[in-house]
């Protein structure tokens, strides 16, 4: 048995190399830079660089200045390095919890919302509305992967939506009312969660593009629109170079009745036409077209016609009487379970009302 003795000035003085070497490492390794509420893995390793090199510090200090260096003063250093590492994370642990908590109790009721998908991009959109005041209170994650089904990503839960746990179930569950997507793709994938939210009145918003330079901010989720569902990039229509080409023309809509033929003319009439001609063979249709259109547009020269495409002689005596600029065809069946039904009327009006047009 060895019987080591400390004086209270030895005390002392590794007391102040204690204090001196974790107020350099820490100043060297800046860990008190970092913002406690945003702390991660990056602010753990920094106090553990800091803590390593301080103990290394009593090292070299107790091999410079002490008599006796063994086991008991390595004991102090280990127990030091780990006693310094738990206090400093502790501290920044229920700093961060007691602000969450203290945050959550002093906002207004928020929207119960859950982020689509597991990614980067996602822990970092669930760690900026944690933080921030904003009205949404993140449940978790939604997932169609089932190796993720049991785990938690930065504290939240991840559901997984498959054939058991359905969209309805987990949504009425929770009681869900906001979706957040992270991306294009992930809206034009699944096509049945975004078709519920939109039967259900579930609002659904899209995140812009997060990057190490965005400023949080200045982020802003906004609604889905849309173009946001189309697999492709958005047309845009030169509507100056159509206003020319339109301006001063007689223009004649075959079915101009219909749900597309009705929306083209109401499209035309916004610009200079000299005759607007809406041919269709509905007379109550066409009425309630004509008569919407020239409220609308009182200065436009609106004349309604009653005619049918697939009549050839009433299509070309129409056409020599208000010889028509531009016709825009319009006239056809539409709904294709109905007319495999009536494939021959179909054919007469599709077919045989686009051939006659075409020819005259």
């Amino acid at each position: 048995m060895i019987n080591i003795s400390i004086h209270f000035n030895q005390q002392r003085y590794i007391l102040l190399i204690a204090v001196i070497s974790s107020i350099v490492w820490t100043g060297i390794c800046k860990t008190y830079e970092g913002i406690i509420r945003y702390s991660t893995l990056v602010e753990l390793t920094r106090i553990i660089y800091a803590m390593l090199l301080k103990a290394l510090t009593f090292v070299l200090f107790a091999y410079i200045t002490l008599d006796y260096i063994g086991l008991f003063i390595y004991s102090i250093i280990i127990t030091d390095f780990i006693s310094s590492v738990f206090l400093l994370m502790c501290t920044r642990i229920l700093t961060v919890n007691f602000y969450y908590h203290l945050l959550q109790l002093l906002k207004k009721p928020r929207q119960a919302t859950l982020i689509y998908g597991i990614s980067e991009r996602g822990i970092s959109l669930a760690n900026y509305l944690r933080s921030e005041n904003n009205p949404y209170n993140v449940f978790g994650f939604i997932t169609r992967k089932p190796e993720n089904k049991k785990y938690r990503l930065v504290g939240y839960q991840i559901y997984l939506i498959d054939e058991e746990n359905s969209l309805r179930k987990l949504f009425s569950t929770l009681k869900v009312n906001c979706i957040l997507f992270l991306s294009h793709t992930d809206l034009r994938n699944d096509e049945e969660i975004v078709q519920y939210g939109l039967e259900n009145h579930i609002c659904l918003r899209i995140a812009p593009f997060l990057t190490e330079q965005t400023q949080w901010s200045k982020i802003q989720l906004r609604n889905i629109q849309i173009e946001d569902l189309l697999s492709r990039e958005e047309i845009n229509i030169d509507l100056d170079n159509i206003r020319n080409e339109l301006s001063g023309s007689v223009i004649m809509v075959t079915g101009a009745a219909g749900s597309i033929g009705s929306e083209l003319c109401r499209q035309l009439c916004c610009f200079n036409l000299k005759q607007l001609i809406l041919f269709d063979f509905s007379e109550t249709a066409t009425y309630e077209v004509d008569m919407e259109l020239k409220k609308r547009f009182p200065d436009r020269s609106i004349l309604p016609i009653i005619g049918d495409v697939r009549n050839r002689d009433r299509v070309e005596s129409q056409t020599r009487l208000y010889h028509p600029d531009i016709i825009f065809h319009a006239a056809a069946y539409k709904h294709v379970p109905m007319m495999e039904k009536y494939p021959c009327e179909a054919v007469r009006t599709n077919v045989l009302g686009t051939s006659i047009m075409a020819d005259t």
